[in-house]
């Protein structure tokens, strides 16, 4: 029965001439490129859809906080400008505690110097246990995990000293965005100017 309708594509193949036949394959492998690029660029695509939906609501959320502090009054508004620098310089010190856990090479002092290795990772958990209260009220959920794993209590507005304890396991706090894929969907978005 299969042979039946096979002898009866290659008769009707042949009687074709070769440009109508041309015609038919060059059909078939359009087909086959458009099923081989759905099925590579789909979940490529959807994980795009997902974070761009992300980008758009925090673009609208932002939005809404713009005409939220443009209804008040200006004493409003320099308290929000006030907590974002705030914020802008919490940022700014987590860049510069980063520089110093990267220039230090803990794991490079842990075998020459684990004096110095003690000091510094001292010194970092110090950093993270006062990041997680200046933090907490615009970052909630991630300053809670440092929480659990520090077995921290709840943060107060002035400097917090942990000297001993057990730090148990933490989740991923966040995902590191891949540089290189990154530049290539800002390339995209701007060669598409969406």
């Amino acid at each position: 029965m299969k042979e039946n309708y096979l002898d009866k594509i290659d008769n009707a193949l042949l009687s074709k001439q070769q440009n109508e036949v041309q015609m038919i394959n060059l059909g078939l492998a359009v087909v086959v490129m458009l099923f081989g690029y759905l099925l590579a660029f789909g979940p490529a695509q959807d994980y795009f859809d997902a974070k761009q939906s992300a980008l758009d609501s925090v673009e609208k959320k932002l939005d809404e906080v713009n005409r939220y502090l443009m209804s008040n009054n200006d004493t409003t508004i320099a308290q929000y400008q006030n907590t974002l620098k705030q914020e802008d310089d919490n940022l700014k010190y987590v860049q510069a505690q980063n520089e110093y856990f990267d220039n230090n090479k803990v794991w490079d002092l842990l075998s020459l110097n684990p004096s110095m290795c003690k000091d510094v990772i001292y010194n970092c958990i110090q950093i993270i246990v006062n990041l997680s209260n200046l933090l907490y009220p615009f970052m909630p959920n991630t300053c809670k995990k440092i929480k659990q794993s520090l077995d921290l209590k709840d943060g107060i507005w002035s400097f917090t000293e942990k000297k001993e304890g057990i730090i148990r396991e933490c989740d991923i706090l966040f995902t590191k965005i891949d540089k290189k894929r990154a530049s290539e969907e800002v390339a995209r978005l701007k060669e598409n100017k969406i």
